[in-house]
């Protein structure tokens, strides 16, 4: 996310809690020569030393902040770190989770001869914090040698309607929601915004 939108010319600030996803982060951008300023931290305690004109989270990032205070703190965060008027950009999968595994929750990447197959789904079982569901990431890995191997996570992620996103984001922000979109049929040049989306979802708010 960081790379395309720092070769269009955009300053560029990136956070995550986990050290070594920065750190892989900031060797990409130097590897594809763009700059950003990245950080490890809690995104709940986000604080830019100026006004910035968009948020982005995406990718279900947001539904790791799996208690009602932690997302209630990002929102907070997220509206005091916006200029006036300023866009905040989530996705999320809404709705119902589901525990088919499909093209979208399935995925390749290889690089020098390393290949890790990504697989996530839904166990359609409450996590034990309240308000959130068990979501099972599987990695299958092959090594440049051959050898094959998995790691296997379960983790609580945060469930959301679109209903509840908004009230969310009016309660804490406040902001004001613009347009939702449904991955799937999402055209960057001809978006077309969903009324009653479910699944993987793009959400627009502004802030007031």
């Amino acid at each position: 996310i960081v790379i395309p939108l720092a070769r269009r010319g955009l300053c560029i600030s990136g956070l995550d809690i986990c050290t070594s996803a920065v750190e892989f982060a900031r060797q990409r951008c130097r590897e594809e020569g763009v700059t950003a300023e990245l950080a490890v931290g809690d995104v709940a305690r986000w604080s830019p030393p100026q006004p910035v004109d968009a948020v982005v989270t995406l990718i279900d990032s947001f539904r790791h902040l799996s208690s009602a205070d932690a997302a209630a703190g990002a929102m907070h965060a997220f509206h005091a770190g916006l200029r006036p008027g300023g866009l905040l950009i989530i996705g999320l999968d809404l709705g119902k989770p589901v525990i088919e595994v499909d093209e979208r929750n399935c995925w390749e990447m290889e690089r020098d001869g390393l290949v890790v197959e990504t697989l996530v789904s839904s166990l359609r079982k409450p996590g034990k914090t309240p308000g959130t569901t068990l979501i099972r990431a599987v990695l299958h890995v092959t090594e440049p040698d051959g050898r094959e191997y998995e790691i296997i996570t379960d983790e609580e992620m945060r469930d959301y309607t679109l209903d509840s996103l908004k009230h969310l984001a009016a309660t804490h922000g406040p902001f004001e929601p613009l347009a939702a979109f449904e991955f799937d049929h999402l055209s960057i040049n001809n978006p077309t915004a969903a009324r009653d989306p479910n699944g993987n979802t793009v959400v627009v708010f502004r802030g007031q």
